[in-house]
């Protein structure tokens, strides 16, 4: 039982989430603000559901008052569905802390950046906002999405086929070339496409193989170890990699030269992996 008094409750359990404490053994709770989740239940006797995953383990309750002095009872569960499965949990309660800081990358702090950089961290702050200022199909609150039916596979593509891709053309993504290309070195966890727009005097087929066999025999085995196997969303069954000009265009020669030669090798783009933009113009 926690009474109304305490108001700061975290939760780390069944949803596999770890974060760092205050000190001594044991994963760590993160810490709690105002800003965690507001349990309002309208009546004595009722009673609410809540992911710990999406309220970031914090859940916080009304302050107690003279006239006023509620219990809670909190209620782990396990709803995985498999029948005899187990685990642990750890309860918390404490005062609500300050809000806390803004994030490391705010916007006058991005423009301060060198411009491999500030791309870097625009494209992984879009990644930690899902992307929403770039519109995804968001389904209407209260109405189910129709259902997906797992795709059939498709195949890894064929080597010398072509296809379309979308390519984020600004530093702040808000231009996307449609970069037409063509499949010149294909493994069987990798396809490199390379631009058929793309000067000549580029990278020759043996350089190619060269990257797809290193990317093949080292750098597939090292990624997938330590973050796991590709969603493959598409069932082609590779990674694909898009070589392009439009990627040495995001920055001039002259802010390069600025910039003691920063420039953007190469990047990847989250939205392309989530499923609100599979209709979206500006993923892939």
């Amino acid at each position: 039982m926690l009474r109304r008094s305490m108001t700061r409750l975290s939760l780390l359990s069944f949803l596999g989430a770890a974060a760092c404490s205050d000190g001594g053994a044991g994963p760590k709770l993160p810490p709690c603000t105002a800003a965690g989740f507001q349990v309002t239940l309208p009546v004595v006797s009722a009673y609410t559901s809540i992911d710990p995953g999406t309220a970031a383990g914090c859940i916080v309750f009304p302050a107690a008052s003279a006239t006023d002095s509620a219990e809670y009872l909190v209620v782990p569960q396990l709803t995985t569905g498999a029948p005899g499965k187990t685990s642990s949990f750890r309860l918390a309660g404490d005062t609500i802390r300050p809000a806390l800081i803004a994030p490391a990358y705010s916007a006058p702090a991005l423009d301060d950046l060198a411009p491999a950089e500030r791309f870097h961290a625009f494209l992984r702050l879009g990644d930690q906002d899902h992307w929403r200022s770039l519109n995804p199909q968001v389904a209407v609150p209260g109405m189910m999405a129709p259902a997906r039916s797992p795709a059939a596979p498709a195949g890894p593509p064929a080597m010398g086929s072509q296809r379309t891709f979308k390519v984020c053309a600004r530093l702040n993504c808000s231009v996307f070339d449609n970069v037409t290309a063509t499949v010149k070195a294909l493994k069987s966890n990798l396809a490199i496409y390379v631009d058929n727009a793309a000067p000549a005097g580029g990278l020759d087929s043996a350089a190619l193989d060269t990257l797809a066999a290193t990317f093949e025999t080292r750098l597939y085995a090292t990624d997938t170890a330590a973050f796991g196997r590709e969603s493959d969303i598409d069932t082609n069954s590779v990674v694909m990699v898009l070589m392009t000009a439009t990627v040495n265009k995001l920055v001039s020669k002259a802010e390069c030269d600025r910039q003691g030669g920063a420039f953007v090798a190469g990047f990847f783009f989250g939205a392309d992996l989530d499923p609100a933009f599979r209709t979206d113009s500006c993923s892939n």
